[in-house]
């Protein structure tokens, strides 16, 4: 059983979160960033660096049109083994405004650069020219690791790309491609009032793989994030013909997708209906308003089923403990208020959710399953939260157990932590990890404050917040760790052996 988190966390796209938040709160600069990868058969391998700058975080100042505008230095390097590859620096002006009360609006930028296939170190620094004007502020900085996998051996999908709006046009400008103008969606979060999710990407190689002028077919489909079944309500197919490059655009109205975590998916598949290539992108939708369909459990029979015996003081006792494995429309039933539900109603739910888990033996999984909760229950509750409702019972319980635990409860200078590490979280993630700490010093009741998994907390201020304790400073967004005597956190989370 392939056990994932469904917590609604509002994530933005890879790297936006730290410049988003981290580099936002040092110099009052809000910008969010993404970037795409993409091919080009007449010039090989790109990245695209989309760059969204909100307005009211910048200093303006007039220009000599005698109107208001902001400029922003824009720093953009790639490098490999200490050598710049390649990088761009330049200032980016908002638009002219006639008075900064006007200023409540973001801005966009896309920078493409060129690079063979490989992995590099990727920086970027945003300075506030008018701003330096009135005080000398260091330019913000964010750096990450980028790869770029594509093989000209095997057919490949670029980066899946959301989007904000799209339209045909002859004329060439920044966000022009294949003769679209695509203005990119800056978050893989979709709020309640976003009912639109338009997706762009290309396909490569098909005609060396498939043949000249061949026909193939492209699948695309959400899925549930948790359990990776397929939404059949969201699934669509598109029938093609090679070229050098497939480019494929598609709507999806997603006013009735519930709150949750999903993949969009796309498979390309030859006509004896071989997959070729597969690729998914994660990312969360909010929409509170839509309640469970409980219509979907007039077809369970539990007639001579295990949940048919169950009473119902068993069943609410139970039910809460599925949170962490359950997905977000199984959410839904329940954080509903079971006490109103009548019997049938919740022995139908129960077998329903443990036969979608193990079609064979429903029962069997429940049992394996309960197990785990007791063994969460012992070492994990609280005097006021059962095992299953605490972080490292929900992580446990989500994931299975880790790989490794280290904990540390009596060093002087931080509060007692744990560092779970799973050498495979999912099918898709390794090498995850798990920080737990315990502020009041007194209860059980570890708290996460930062995870590398898809989904979970993120937070890069880790360190500090760990060390807390005896540290002293306004700086709550300093990613250092505080150099305290016994402070082992850093060297145990890098090297969790």
């Amino acid at each position: 059983m392939t056990i994932k988190r469904i917590a609604l966390l509002p994530v933005l796209l890879l790297i936006t979160g730290l410049i988003g938040t981290a580099m936002a709160q040092q110099s009052n600069i809000r910008a969010y960033m993404n970037y795409e990868k993409f091919y080009a058969p007449e010039q090989g391998n790109y990245i695209e660096a989309n760059l969204a700058v909100k307005g009211s975080s910048l200093t303006f100042k007039k220009n000599d049109n005698n109107k208001f505008q902001s400029k922003l230095q824009v720093t953009m390097i790639f490098s490999r083994a200490d050598t710049v590859v390649t990088f761009e620096k330049y200032n980016l002006f908002s638009p002219e405004l006639e008075d900064t009360a006007q200023i409540d609006f973001n801005f966009l930028d896309q920078k493409r650069f060129g690079l063979d296939t490989g992995t590099y170190n990727f920086e970027l620094r945003l300075n506030d020219e008018y701003a330096n004007l009135k005080n000398d502020t260091a330019p913000l900085t964010y750096t990450t690791s980028i790869h770029l996998p594509f093989n000209k051996d095997q057919i490949e999908i670029s980066s899946l790309q959301f989007i904000d709006s799209y339209k045909k046009t002859d004329q060439q400008n920044t966000f022009t491609k294949n003769g679209i103008e695509i203005l990119p969606y800056m978050s893989n979060f979709f709020p309640n009032d976003v009912n639109t999710l338009s997706l762009y990407f290309e396909i490569y190689n098909t005609i060396n793989k498939i043949g000249q002028d061949e026909g193939f077919l492209i699948n695309y489909y959400l899925e549930s994030y948790e359990s990776s079944n397929i939404l059949d309500n969201y699934a669509g197919f598109k029938r093609m013909k090679t070229k050098p490059v497939n480019v494929f655009l598609h709507k999806f109205d997603i006013t009735n997708l519930p709150s949750g975590n999903y993949n969009m998916v796309v498979e390309i598949k030859n006509k004896k209906n071989k997959q070729l290539a597969l690729k998914k992108k994660f990312f969360q939708r909010s929409k509170p308003q839509i309640k469970y369909n409980k219509d979907k459990l007039e077809s369970v029979n539990i007639s001579q089923s295990f949940a048919e015996k169950m009473s119902r003081d068993s069943l609410e006792k139970f039910i809460p403990t599925l949170e962490p494995i359950a997905n977000n429309i199984e959410l839904l039933f329940i954080r509903s208020d079971l006490s109103k539900k009548g019997l049938t109603e919740l022995q139908k739910y129960f077998l329903n959710f443990w036969e979608s888990e193990d079609p064979l033996n429903p029962e069997k999984a429940w049992k394996n399953y309960y197990q785990q909760v007791i063994e969460v229950e012992k070492f994990y509750s609280t005097s006021i939260k059962r095992g299953y409702e605490t972080d490292r019972g929900r992580v446990y319980l989500q994931y299975g157990p880790p790989n490794t635990i280290n904990e540390r409860d009596h060093k002087p200078s931080s509060y007692p932590y744990e560092i779970w590490h799973y050498n495979q979280l999912t099918e898709s993630q390794w090498n995850k990890k798990f920080v737990f700490y315990n502020p009041d010093l007194v209860t059980n009741d570890y708290e996460l404050i930062h995870s590398n998994a898809i989904g979970e907390e993120y937070n890069p201020t880790w360190k500090y917040k760990l060390n807390k304790r005896n540290s002293i400073t306004n700086d709550r967004y300093n990613t250092e760790n505080p150099d305290h005597w016994g402070s082992e956190a850093e060297e145990l989370y890098n090297n969790p052996y």
